[in-house]
């Protein structure tokens, strides 16, 4: 292993942290991660088959939260036959965690995956103990509230 930081080392040179941030990687199954001051107090990942089914759900995980950072969604010039007749289920998903946010008062950011992935790798994961076994949107999440919490949703 590399002289790799530990995370209360980088949580401790990050001058503010939010003090309740729920990460969210939506999709047909969407990971979450809640942080508490830097601190990973919770992560798993949920059915979210339906966004009209998901609401409910949804507004139980965002409501009281600091801060929510979500995954964006793009569709890439490459993948547009892949979207052609598609429901969109991802980004209407993610419509509807914004208009969840902005009734309930509370800030939102969304990050690409790539910048989250590029820089929050498996290994670190591993090496700050929170790597999820079996669950990849969990730890997709996980990288998203951690991203967020080093650059606050900066490149």
């Amino acid at each position: 292993m590399t002289d790799l930081p530990t995370w209360e080392e980088m949580v401790a040179s990050v001058p503010t942290t939010e003090e309740d941030l729920l990460a969210l990687d939506p999709g047909e199954t969407t990971g979450y991660a809640i942080f508490s001051s830097g601190t990973l107090k919770d992560h798993g990942q949920v059915d979210t088959l339906t966004v009209t089914q998901s609401v409910d759900l949804l507004y139980i995980f965002i409501s009281g939260r600091t801060h929510v950072v979500v995954e964006n969604y793009q569709v890439y010039s490459w993948k547009l036959k892949e979207h052609k007749f598609s429901t969109l289920h991802t980004p209407r998903l993610i419509g509807c965690i914004e208009t969840l946010c902005k009734l309930e008062g509370i800030g939102l950011s969304k990050q690409t995956a790539q910048n989250a992935k590029k820089f929050v790798t498996d290994e670190k994961l591993k090496e700050w103990g929170m790597w999820i076994k079996g669950r990849p949107h969990a730890r997709d999440a996980i990288r998203h509230g951690i991203y967020y919490t080093i650059f606050g949703g900066k490149k």
